[in-house]
């Protein structure tokens, strides 16, 4: 079989040949001279044809190896632009997988709940998922690092990772827009052999682990502290009744009561504790009876009547008619009315009006009581139901409380899935409302 190139010079010169040939039979050239004609033109053909022959062969030849590459079998025979229209689909469909796996794989990294930035070189973020950029800001990409992080700690540590190429873990406190903590793995990436390292930075958020650590540690601070405090005095009081005054009998009188107060503020702390325990302990089991609200609220009244009268204050008592039933355990509700009752008439000044209210509003049942005394600074509502917190101007009262009133009332309120709001205007009143789900 001739060559391609030979075969591509054969054909240019079969019209020649027709031409010479015709000549001969009408007697008007000699085929001598036809025969010297059709060999120069043949060698000049030749050596127009002949290079570009064999880069169209050469280039039929790399189209036939890239396409055999892309697994896709090409026919003999099959001309150059075919061949070519065949790789271009094959490498469309090949970017479509790149493109659709690029896809898959950044939609992967945006459902991450973690938070990550992947920093180039020059420290500049090029890459984030939906995380990072809620904790950052959305448009954090393409910029420089300490644009987002004024942390030197975070910087310096990335900086190591790109200069020595090993990973770094550090913690990280951030205040934006609350004090969050975050466990950060600083981890180099190399791209090519000689492109410099690339970084990802990963942030596990472990505030909830924190804030757990940091509340133990107040709670068993607190709890011992709260104890020790009566404690002491009944001790000293003991001490001094069994010597120097052990034969005074108005000094026993009048220690006495105050050894009884003690002794009572350590079992009103000893039983709120354990009524928090128990809560704590089923607060991810959701009630399943159901209590009216009007009548807790009654009762509260009622059972607090003594203390609203030493106050010299009233009470504004509006029930919805002629029920609102709610979810809930009744022990667990009635110590919630309780709590709420109790701090509206110790707080509030004295002879004023405490107003209690139930209703239905929204599709849940609402108890709200107001006091009308100091109020409570807004700095101090937020933390009102943390363990052993008291807002400044209750601490200098002194009241005896053990602090973890409202603290009760919070987890018991999440227990039956509603919502604790607190409203307070300093030196006007403080409205304190549950929200529940009514049962039904």
């Amino acid at each position: 079989m001739l060559p391609r190139p030979l075969w591509s010079l054969l054909a240019a010169l079969t019209p020649l040949s027709a031409v010479l040939v015709n000549l001969i039979l009408t007697g008007q050239l000699d085929i001598p001279i036809a025969g010297l004609l059709w060999g120069a033109s043949a060698v000049g053909m030749g050596g127009l044809l002949w290079p570009a022959a064999l880069r169209l062969r050469a280039v039929d030849e790399l189209v036939e190896g890239l396409v055999q590459t892309t697994g896709q079998p090409s026919p003999a025979g099959t001309p150059v632009l075919r061949k070519l229209d065949r790789l271009a689909d094959s490498w469309r469909q090949e970017r479509a997988q790149l493109q659709n796996m690029l896809d898959s794989r950044k939609t992967v990294l945006d459902l991450l709940p973690d938070p990550y930035l992947m920093i180039d070189a020059q420290s500049r973020i090029v890459r984030t998922n939906w995380a990072g950029q809620a904790l950052f800001g959305k448009e954090i990409e393409d910029r420089p690092l300490s644009a987002a992080v004024r942390e030197p700690t975070l910087l310096e540590a990335v900086a190591t990772a790109v200069r020595t190429g090993m990973p770094q873990s550090l913690e990280w406190i951030t205040s934006r827009p609350e004090e969050r903590f975050f466990r950060v793995l600083v981890e180099p990436v190399p791209i090519q052999p000689h492109v410099r390292t690339r970084v990802i930075i990963a942030f596990s958020d472990i505030t909830a682990a924190r804030r757990s650590q940091r509340a133990t540690t107040d709670f068993v601070a607190n709890a011992s502290h709260e104890l020790r405090t009566p404690l002491t005095s009944l001790i000293g009081f003991i001490e001094t009744l069994q010597g120097p005054a052990k034969d005074d009998p108005a000094t026993h009188a009048g220690f006495l009561a105050i050894m009884h107060e003690q002794a009572s503020r350590m079992a009103r702390l000893v039983q709120d504790l354990l009524s928090l325990s128990r809560i704590e302990r089923n607060l991810h089991q959701r009630p399943e009876g159901t209590v009216n609200l009007n009548d807790l609220a009654a009762r509260a009244v009622q059972a607090l009547t003594p203390q609203i009268e030493s106050r010299r204050m009233q009470v504004a008592l509006d029930l919805a008619a002629p029920s609102v039933q709610v979810i809930g355990d009744a022990d667990e509700l009635a110590q919630m009315c309780l709590n709420l009752v109790d701090n509206a008439i110790k707080y509030g000044d004295p002879e004023t009006t405490v107003s209690i209210a139930v209703r239905i509003a929204g599709g849940s049942g609402v108890f709200a009581v107001c006091n009308q005394g100091e109020g409570i600074a807004p700095e101090d509502i937020p933390r009102l139901t943390e363990r052993f917190f008291r807002a400044a101007n209750v601490r200098s009262k002194g009241d005896g409380g053990t602090g973890l009133g409202l603290a009760i009332v919070q987890n018991i309120v999440q227990r039956h899935r509603g919502h604790l709001g607190i409203e307070s205007v300093l030196g006007s009143h403080s409205q304190f409302t549950v929200t529940l789900p009514l049962s039904g």
